[in-house]
């Protein structure tokens, strides 16, 4: 059997991992209606093919910044 320590070490990775999953989960409809409000912001009509435009802009750009590598500090 693991010593203590090493359980809760375990349990706390497995919680944190979990922690993560569900908070990007959660998060993805908030980011859905920031799109939206930034594309009305702009003066976009809902529905037209700007709008659409914009929506696709404001993903891709986005998905790119959360794609991109952490800086490295030292």
């Amino acid at each position: 059997m693991a010593p203590a320590s090493t359980r809760t070490c375990i349990s706390l990775f497995v919680a944190g991992v979990l922690t993560l999953t569900l908070a990007a989960c959660a998060s993805q409809p908030t980011f859905v209606a920031a799109d939206y409000a930034k594309c009305q912001e702009l003066g976009f009509q809902s529905g037209s093919r700007d709008y659409a435009i914009c929506l696709t802009e404001v993903q891709k750009r986005r998905s790119t910044l959360a794609a991109a590598p952490e800086p490295i500090v030292e």
